[in-house]
C-alpha cells in the first residue's frame, strides 16, 4: 500500500507539472501578445503624454516577461537560465527603459525623476540582468513612495575601486533609526510609517545584491532624504563587445511559410519578413502548414512548437 501511495504522489506531481507547463505556455503567449502589440503601435500617431505611457507599459511588460520566465523555470524545476547565463546589457537602452518605467510613477506624485550616467561606464556589460532589475525596481519604488516632493535621482558611475556603482537618492524623510536597524529583514518595516507595503523591498534588494555578488549600503543624507548605493565589483561583470548592426538581408527571392497560431506573432514575423522583401504565407496550425506544403514549394519554414490540431 505504501508503494501505491508513493506512486500516487509521484503521478499527482507529474500531473501538476504538466498543468503548470500548459498554463505557462498560455501565460507566455499572453505576455508576448501584450509586448508585441505595444511594439507595433506607431508612436508618430500619438501625443507625447500617451507615448510616454506606452513606453512605460512596454518597459514594465518586458521586465514582467523575464520575471515570468524565471518564475516558471523555478516552479517547473528547470535550470535558472538567467542566473547561470548572464546577459549582455546595453547600458543606454537599459537606463532608457528604467527612465520610461519610473518617470511615469514619479510624475503621478508630482516628483521629478532624473537618470544620469558617467562617460566612464561601459556601453555594454555582461551580468545578471534580472537580478539588477529587481534591485533597482525595489530601491526606486521605495524612493518614489516615500518622496512627496522634490527629486528622485539615479546616478550610474564607476567607483574608485573599479566597481559599477548605481546610486539612488531621494528627498523623502529618510530612514528612522529603527528602520535602519531592521532594513534588510523580512517584513522588517516598523509600524507607523504611514505608507502602504510590507517591508519586503529592501529584503529583496539585499537578496538580489547577493546574487549579483554586489554590496548594498544605505545612509541618510545630511539635510533630508536618503541614498542607497549598489556597488558591483569588476570581477562580477565583464565588458561585452557592442552588437554589430548588420544590414538586413535581401530575401526578395525567398518564399517563407509561417506556421504560427498566435495572431500577434504572425503580425510581427510578417512585418519583419516584409522589410526584407520576402514572400510569405501564414498557416495557423500544423494541419494547414502541411496543406501549404502540398500545394507549393517554400525555401524556409518558421514553425511554432505548440499549435492547435497539430504541433510543430
Amino acid at each position: 500500500m505504501a508503494g501505491h501511495g508513493r506512486d500516487g504522489a509521484k503521478n499527482g506531481q507529474s500531473a501538476d507539472a504538466a498543468k503548470l507547463s500548459l498554463l505557462g505556455h498560455d501565460l507566455r503567449a499572453a505576455v508576448s501578445d501584450i509586448i508585441g502589440g505595444l511594439r507595433l503601435i506607431d508612436h508618430g500617431q500619438v501625443d507625447a503624454a500617451t507615448r510616454l505611457q506606452l513606453e512605460r507599459v512596454r518597459a514594465s511588460g518586458e521586465i514582467l516577461a523575464r520575471l515570468l520566465e524565471q518564475g516558471l523555470s523555478m516552479m517547473l524545476g528547470e535550470d535558472d537560465f538567467a542566473a547561470t547565463h548572464p546577459a549582455n546589457l546595453q547600458m543606454a537602452r537599459f537606463l532608457y527603459d528604467v527612465e520610461m518605467r519610473w518617470s511615469g510613477r514619479a510624475s503621478e506624485k508630482g516628483v521629478a525623476f532624473k537618470v544620469t550616467r558617467d562617460d566612464a561606464v561601459p556601453q555594454v556589460m555582461t551580468l545578471d540582468r534580472i537580478a539588477l532589475e529587481r534591485v533597482l525596481s525595489n530601491i526606486l519604488s521605495n524612493a518614489i513612495k516615500y518622496t512627496d516632493g522634490g527629486t528622485v535621482s539615479l546616478e550610474v558611475s564607476m567607483a574608485p575601486s573599479g566597481a559599477l556603482r548605481l546610486s539612488v537618492s531621494d528627498e523623502g524623510p529618510g530612514f528612522s533609526a529603527e528602520a535602519l536597524s531592521r532594513l534588510f529583514d523580512y517584513n522588517g518595516r516598523p509600524d507607523g510609517t504611514g505608507k502602504p507595503g510590507q517591508g519586503l523591498g529592501m529584503h529583496i534588494t539585499k537578496s538580489m545584491a547577493g546574487r549579483l555578488g554586489a554590496t548594498v549600503s544605505v545612509a541618510n543624507l545630511p539635510r533630508r532624504g536618503a541614498r542607497v548605493v549598489l556597488d558591483l565589483p569588476p570581477e562580477k561583470w565583464t565588458i561585452a563587445a557592442p552588437d554589430q548592426v548588420a544590414d538586413l538581408p535581401d530575401l526578395s527571392k525567398t518564399k517563407v511559410l509561417i506556421a504560427e497560431d498566435n495572431i500577434t506573432n504572425q503580425t510581427i514575423i510578417a512585418h519583419m519578413l516584409a522589410k526584407m522583401s520576402a514572400q510569405f504565407e501564414i498557416a495557423e496550425d500544423g494541419v494547414e502548414a502541411l496543406r501549404w506544403l502540398e500545394r507549393e514549394n517554400f525555401d524556409l519554414a518558421l514553425i511554432d512548437i505548440e499549435m492547435p490540431r497539430m504541433t510543430g
